[in-house]
């Protein structure tokens, strides 16, 4: 499929605020990173919290210049660091953090540990104390990059590396207790660097990609794959980058509301700077557009990818645009690509990274640069897109608890899963808990709250 390629444009309104006119999209620049609090936050996206803050990790600054795990409080707009990095508690916390299901947050550092430069499992427990879940050794894959968690509480991640082998990295389960078990171990023929975050299936069927290798003939290191993992350890290469449809995937790939995965590539394409493409569950694979970066000023090395509640996808790029310091795009899923923000040297923040929607219906990340210190920030970008309500978890079985999050709970009359009535609590204004009610089945989930009903993003499946 061709380029479609428009770009909108901007003029300053506040020191810190930016309107684009044309689509009546506003974007904002939230607060910044002081060094104290973190510095350059990279991937992946924000994640919401039961207290409706935005949590995430940054691999530098902090008491330690280790890196930090924080909390952005919206309403008071501030940062603070939650915890820092000293080595032995880990050292560059570079896939961010998960909510899990248990109410607190895990996350994976790259280095650190008790074994120094193979990097750990942590978790961050509600007052905020951070515990080592589980050092890793040689034997079990070394420098985590990435974890998730699936069907019945068991997480999954990947690794870099596999000590003393090139061309690796792993697959790995991880029981909530912190035992670690590895589903698959690459080879370079079959991928290499698995570094984005794993999403799982309906059936407990996990897919990612890999950084590099596969096709060495067309790319230096190869130009990375994509892949699937069915729950009884099958492996199954679905896609084999040759350049010309991409090079090097580097997002978590996005199952949309049409049941097909989408990601992004950070180089490769017809220009060089990337692309965005679509796969089925079966393999068959399409590049949907190819970024040209300066000359159509579209940017260039996509590095977020997203759905968003109006079914369109929404992405960052690390550099181009009008500027040269990265963009935001929307992109509907035939992929007609529309520019809709330009970072410039003018803008108080450079660089995008992580973009997620938060339950208030707006988008926000983070920015790698830029801001009063130099070392980056939080900004939004707002569509009009109306509040919604997310789960902790998206599966679950009748008569389990699951975490409902979103805003406005307060006084709420009704929880239904796909039309079937749930017993639940209000805890907070923006934490519920509800029992998944026997009889239901999978779809969207709706809260009646005294502002009106809000409905999930995303369908929940309820598993047998």
């Amino acid at each position: 499929m061709g380029n479609t390629c428009k770009v909108f444009g901007v003029f300053l309104l506040f020191t810190c605020g930016i309107l684009n006119v044309a689509s009546a999209q506003v974007v904002s620049y939230e607060t910044f990173f002081v060094g104290t609090n973190g510095e350059e936050p990279e991937l992946p996206a924000l994640a919401q919290d039961i207290d409706g803050s935005l949590n995430g990790t940054a691999p530098l600054g902090g008491a330690y210049g280790e890196g930090v795990t924080f909390k952005w409080k919206q309403k008071l707009n501030q940062i603070d660091a939650i915890n820092s990095f000293d080595v032995t508690n880990g050292d560059r916390p570079v896939a961010g953090v998960i909510l899990a299901s248990d109410g607190t947050f895990y996350g994976a550092s790259y280095h650190g540990g008790a074994n120094s430069f193979l990097g750990l499992i942590f978790r961050v427990t509600r007052d905020g104390s951070l515990h080592t879940v589980n050092d890793f050794e040689t034997t079990t894959g070394v420098n985590p990059t990435s974890l998730m968690q699936g069907i019945g509480g068991r997480f999954y991640g990947t690794t870099d590396n596999v000590s003393g082998q090139a061309y690796s990295g792993t697959v790995f389960a991880m029981s909530p207790a912190g035992v670690i078990k590895t589903l698959h171990q690459f080879d370079g023929s079959d991928g290499a660097l698995p570094e984005a975050r794993l999403i799982q299936d309906s059936n407990g069927t996990l897919y990612g990609s890999t950084y590099i290798a596969g096709n060495f003939d067309a790319c230096d290191n190869g130009c990375g794959t994509i892949f699937k993992l069915t729950a009884d350890g099958t492996f199954t290469t679905l896609h084999v980058f040759d350049g010309d449809d991409g090079n090097r995937p580097n997002t978590a790939l996005v199952q949309a509301s049409d049941g097909n995965f989408y990601g992004t590539t950070e180089f490769g394409g017809t220009y060089g700077n990337g692309t965005l493409f679509r796969i089925t569950a079966d393999g068959k694979f399409e590049t949907l557009y190819s970024f040209c970066g300066m000359s159509c000023g579209d940017g260039k090395r996509p590095n977020s990818l997203i759905q968003g509640t109006d079914g369109n996808l929404y992405g960052t790029t690390q550099f181009g645009g009008t500027g040269e310091w990265g963009t935001l795009f929307e992109s509907s899923l035939d992929g007609t690509l529309s520019t809709l923000y330009s970072f410039t040297e003018n803008t108080p923040g450079l660089v995008p990274f992580g973009l997620t929607q938060s339950t208030d219906g707006k988008f926000y990340g983070v920015i790698n640069g830029g801001g009063r210190s130099g070392w980056g920030g939080i900004f939004q970008l707002d569509m009009g897109l109306q509040p919604f309500v997310t789960f902790v978890l998206k599966y679950g079985s009748p008569g389990q608890t699951g975490k409902i999050l979103g805003q406005g709970f307060t006084g709420a009359t009704d929880v239904s899963v796909n039309g079937t009535p749930a017993t639940f609590t209000v805890v907070s204004d923006t934490y519920i808990k509800a029992t998944i009610p026997q009889g239901a089945t999978s779809g969207y989930v709706s809260v009646t709250t005294p502002s009106g009903v809000l409905t999930s993003n995303v369908p929940f499946t309820v598993i047998p």
